[in-house]
């Protein structure tokens, strides 16, 4: 890999910064996302650039309601323009863009069997990312593939959200990028 993470202690490349609405840390060699706050989206951004790649990363689900969103930002530009490929414990995932701070869905919302569920579940998440062609993968299964070539390079970030309830609580683990 041209990149991996372990999130075995905090090294300084991701965001750990908290506020009143996310916490971000390390605990039991994972990196939690932890959003307090209902209808909110928080990530924490790595040290990492990519432009074509394949990425993979384990997420957990450590607290909270499992209608929920985790997953991961690439291509990220800026906090207002990036893709989104993001999956629900409660069996859902989702591919988006953020496009100077206004989300278009490139997939809706969509059931995925393929998605663990419940407490505690996790899931290997992984993009394939090759100019304007985006696949988004789960467990090692196909979802989708779209071309969009709103963005061709940026950094990494891995992200959770809330809906209706706060205090989702996400762990990743064992990230991995290929250039």
């Amino acid at each position: 890999p041209s990149a991996s993470d372990h999130f075995r202690q905090d090294d300084g490349r991701w965001n750990t910064e908290t506020d009143a609405d996310m916490a971000r840390d390390y605990r039991a060699s994972t990196l939690h996302v932890n959003i307090q706050s209902p209808q909110t989206v928080g990530w924490s951004v790595g040290a990492i650039d990519v432009a074509d790649f394949y990425l993979e990363v384990d997420a957990f689900h450590a607290g909270g309601p499992l209608d929920n969103e985790y997953g991961v930002l690439f291509r990220f530009v800026d906090t207002q323009n990036f893709y989104l490929f993001g999956a629900s414990h409660d069996g859902y995932y989702i591919l988006q863009k953020m496009v100077d701070g206004e989300w278009v869905d490139l997939v809706e919302w969509t059931d995925a069997a393929v998605l663990n569920t419940g407490v505690g579940a996790g899931n290997t998440l992984a993009v394939l990312a090759e100019g304007g062609e985006i696949s988004i993968l789960i467990n090692g299964e196909p979802m989708a593939t779209v071309t969009d070539n709103s963005f061709d390079a940026g950094q990494v970030a891995l992200m959770a959200g809330t809906f209706d309830e706060g205090d989702v609580d996400v762990a990743f683990d064992d990230l991995f990028v290929w250039d």
